[in-house]
């Protein structure tokens, strides 16, 4: 049984080395005193153990009521919303690498534009059509290649171990 599972797990790495990825972003607070200077309830505090993985409900953002994960291409600001100055808040960015498959469209906050999307019809059309869209549902009609677009609008629902390329404490 145990030669099956290899050759199961093989088989598996075969496919997902071929499924087109991409690099994303998401952040956390580095303190808890940071947490109301946000202004944000989707926020979440940096934890040493998630440098080992993290699972959507681990985090305090929601997509169409369901634990998620935000991402987009480019780090996140945060901000302190306190402030007259709107400062930027200490926070701690994850950089990683994940299937485009594992990339969701929230469609509670997206915006084509975001995508370099040159179709907004057939974009919205794509979308609309599925119950969880991905960014491999639409990889045809958005812009992958321009490191400029945000992506914003997106979020996953856990990052692996071996998807984080680097973690980086901000400011």
């Amino acid at each position: 049984m145990s030669k099956l599972k290899q050759i199961i797990r093989e088989e598996i790495q075969k496919v997902l080395s071929k499924t087109p990825t991409i690099e994303l972003n998401t952040s956390f607070l580095q303190s808890q005193d940071d947490f109301e200077r946000g202004g944000d309830t989707g926020y979440t505090v940096w934890k040493p153990e998630f440098k080992n993985g993290l699972k959507a409900n681990q985090q305090n953002f929601k997509s169409s009521g369901k634990s998620a994960i935000p991402v987009q291409r480019i780090s996140f600001l945060m901000s302190d919303t306190m402030s007259d100055r709107g400062e930027d808040i200490p926070y701690i960015n994850v950089k990683f690498k994940k299937p485009l498959n594992e990339v969701f469209i929230d469609l509670d906050d997206y915006d084509p534009e975001e995508f370099g999307v040159e179709d907004f019809d057939k974009f919205d059309e794509t979308v609309e059509s599925k119950q969880n869209p991905t960014l491999q549902d639409v990889s045809e009609l958005i812009d992958l290649k321009n490191k400029d677009l945000s992506f914003y609008g997106c979020y996953v629902l856990d990052i692996k171990p071996n998807e984080i390329i680097k973690i980086s404490k901000i400011k």
